[in-house]
């Protein structure tokens, strides 16, 4: 794995998303599939990464992460791979 520069990331959220209502997004099941389960979890705690869009009920909401929280995933899925590649070269 190698992290990815902004270009690379931007044009990654291009490729995955999809429009709803006023924002493209990345579902978040396909965001962790692309950078992780802790990678997502980390943009949601850092709040207005995302979203959830409804149909006909509240029960099985479609979430998804906007551009900015797709870029905190990605900043987070790199630092991982940084810091690991850091600590097996020690």
């Amino acid at each position: 794995m190698k992290p990815m520069n902004k270009e690379q990331a931007l044009a990654l959220f291009e490729k995955e998303a999809f429009f709803t209502g006023n924002f493209d997004g990345v579902s978040v099941k396909r965001a962790e599939e692309l950078l992780g389960k802790a990678a997502v979890a980390y943009a949601f705690k850092l709040g207005e990464t995302g979203n959830a869009f409804y149909i006909n009920n509240y029960d099985n909401p479609l979430k998804y992460l906007n551009r900015t929280g797709f870029m905190k995933a990605v900043s987070y899925y790199n630092a991982k791979i940084i810091i690991g590649q850091e600590a097996a070269a020690v």
